[in-house]
């Protein structure tokens, strides 16, 4: 099970014993927080619980964003920490790995 910590400042919540395998991708997609509009991001990495992406905007700590890819339906997700224009974000629900598997395969071939 993870652990999470908040130190004062508020701006980085460090998962302690993270135990899924993350797959390298480096891919441009659609980010939405509620009350905002749609932004580019990207993503570097992916697991079946969560993702960590760079954005330009800012996005809010600890609040729900959905992840657009084409072709799929939006995914909910939690921005658990951040660092500069750097965020992870953990899935509401794992993703099944077959799920994973083509989520993967298609951010290999977006631009």
């Amino acid at each position: 099970m993870e652990q999470f910590s908040r130190p004062r400042h508020g701006k980085f919540l460090a998962v302690i014993g993270r135990k899924d395998e993350r797959f390298p991708v480096d891919a441009t997609v659609k980010i939405k927080q509620v009350n905002c509009g749609y932004v580019n991001a990207r993503i570097s990495n992916i697991s079946v619980s969560g993702f960590n992406l760079q954005c330009h905007s800012r996005l809010l700590n600890y609040e729900t964003v959905f992840l657009i890819i084409l072709a799929l339906q939006p995914l909910p997700a939690r921005i658990v920490w951040s660092e500069g224009s750097t965020y992870g974000c953990r899935f509401a629900k794992p993703l099944h790995r077959s799920v994973l598997e083509h989520m993967t395969e298609m951010l290999k071939h977006a631009f």
